[in-house]
């Protein structure tokens, strides 16, 4: 919560929820009612007088109870300076339990002075991010980058963009489950939803100081980030997945990363580079891929045919994927992990979950409905290398 930054925050305190700091502040909100339900839509910060509503404890409770079922970004209430008991333990520990921001608020204090300094603050964030997107936009344009020009305006906002950078796509790929299932998924919303993601990498690269470009894609946030090491990429990554992992309901991470390189007039290419490696995102890589471990998956998409690929897996293939398909049968599957095993029937039989004597049976089948004798390392190659196109073509076309 950057607001903790500003200095009319520091006449307030903070007495609970301090797990939930690293919400993003949309904009602040003051309740006249007692409850909040019909009029939040989620990223507020709610300032809410008890004696004015003549609140009851039981009715501040359930107040904090709605802050968290609509996903506010914290709480403040008001008391008076004579109040010496304040906040309630009870109210304290819903907050904690909660992890969302508890604040107590000298009633004296000109409310309205602090709420303007909350909008000014939030409209140079706004501002910030306008920025980001002119620069993104002049660094990926098709025409070329003037690089002095871009480097001069990057540093308007202390943006170093000398040296090596490289592009990382922070894909999301079910932001439906964001969503209730009785609600219409509009594109508006989803802009809002990405947004709220992008808000919250700035949030946290500011907090580790690290100088990061951002702007929002097509269900994805892309970032230029300083490349110093490898580790240091991974590193940040790992942190920024983490915490979008804890502020956002269920969402499906991908992210890839492209190359590195010296001389911004190349970013683009870093950028193709990342969302072609999204692609090949799997739960072996932990989410986060570099293009430059896809071996031969460079390779394929450097292919721009891709009815050559679909003609060589039919070639290869295409028998076993035609019995599957009449039959209602694996056999595709297993042929993939067997050779993934190097023919190994204990290891495959275990992965499939299947009894050695079944493994032994398809196997036969395999080798009957396509003429193939598995036991030759020139047929096991060429179906290893085919499998591996129809996976590519599954994950970049589908």
């Amino acid at each position: 919560m950057d607001l903790m930054e500003l200095q009319t925050f520091q006449q307030l305190s903070l007495v609970g929820g301090m797990g939930g700091l690293d919400r993003i502040v949309r904009c602040p909100y003051v309740t006249l009612t007692n409850s909040i339900a019909k009029w939040v839509r989620g990223g507020e910060l709610m300032f809410v007088s008890g004696i004015d509503l003549r609140c009851s404890e039981e009715e501040l409770y359930n107040l904090l109870h709605e802050s968290y079922t609509k996903n506010l970004a914290g709480v403040v209430i008001l008391v008076r300076a004579e109040d010496t008991d304040g906040i309630s333990p009870q109210l304290i520990e819903l907050a904690n339990q909660f992890c969302l921001p508890l604040f107590s608020m000298p009633y004296e204090l000109p409310l309205v002075e602090i709420i303007e300094e909350i909008n000014n603050f939030i409209i140079q964030t706004k501002l910030k991010e306008q920025f980001d997107n002119e620069l993104m936009l002049m660094l990926f344009d098709s025409n070329g980058v003037d690089t002095d020009a871009v480097i001069a305006r990057g540093t308007y906002y202390h943006y170093n963009l000398t040296g090596s950078h490289c592009v990382a796509v922070i894909s999301m790929q079910n932001i439906q489950a964001s969503f209730r299932t009785d609600e219409f998924m509009l594109v508006e919303k989803a802009m809002k939803y990405m947004e709220s993601v992008r808000s919250l990498i700035a949030f946290i690269c500011r907090n580790n100081g690290w100088q990061v470009l951002s702007m929002v894609g097509s269900g994805s946030v892309i970032l230029l980030l300083p490349f110093a090491t490898r580790q240091a990429v991974t590193a940040m990554l790992s942190e920024i997945k983490k915490q979008i992992v804890k502020n956002f309901d269920s969402p499906c991470i991908q992210i890839g990363v492209g190359q590195e390189y010296e001389h911004l007039n190349e970013v683009k290419r870093s950028r193709l580079e990342a969302e072609r490696a999204v692609l090949a995102v799997d739960e072996q890589h932990d989410g986060i891929v570099f293009y430059q471990d896809l071996g031969m998956y460079k390779v394929l998409f450097e292919v721009g045919n891709e009815a050559v690929l679909q003609n060589y897996v039919e070639e290869i293939l295409g028998k076993v994927l035609t019995y599957d398909k009449e039959n209602h049968t694996h056999l595709l599957e297993t042929l993939a992990v067997y050779l993934t095993e190097n023919c190994n029937l204990v290891r495959t039989a275990e992965r499939l979950y299947i009894h050695r004597n079944s493994l032994v049976y398809r196997i036969r089948k395999l080798e009957e409905v396509t003429g193939y004798d598995f036991s030759l390392a020139g047929i096991r190659d060429c179906c290893r290398q085919a499998i591996l196109v129809a996976n590519f073509l599954n994950k970049k076309f589908r």
